[in-house]
């Protein structure tokens, strides 16, 4: 049998929450709900009226676009404005690159 762990005093409740917030890496800074609060103000109206961001896989975000015109469309004029865009308002290590796919909740 192993030997038992030496026993300790009990530690407050609230001094543990920090170290168990970092371990399911809840984070202070939800700049995902930035994105998703702001993101007519972050691309512009009429961008957002066709589109809503999407998973963010590392520091690819994917945004999702309603229909193959307007796919088309952003990915051939818009996709480095929008990248810009969200880099900026965002700061700096958050997203590197977008991805566009269509919709598939519409």
């Amino acid at each position: 049998e192993a030997p038992r762990a030496p026993w300790t005093e009990p530690s407050p409740l609230g001094s543990l929450i920090p170290a168990v917030v970092r371990r399911i890496r809840v984070k202070e800074d939800s700049w995902q709900d930035t994105l998703m609060d702001e993101w007519p103000a972050i691309i512009g109206a009429d961008l957002a009226r066709h589109t809503r961001p999407g998973r963010v896989d590392g520091r690819a975000l994917t945004i999702f676009v309603d229909n193959s015109v307007w796919l088309n469309e952003i990915s051939r004029y818009h996709r480095k404005r929008v990248l810009t865009a969200i880099q900026t308002r965002l700061g700096p290590g958050k997203v590197d690159s977008v991805v566009l796919h269509l919709d598939p909740d519409r």
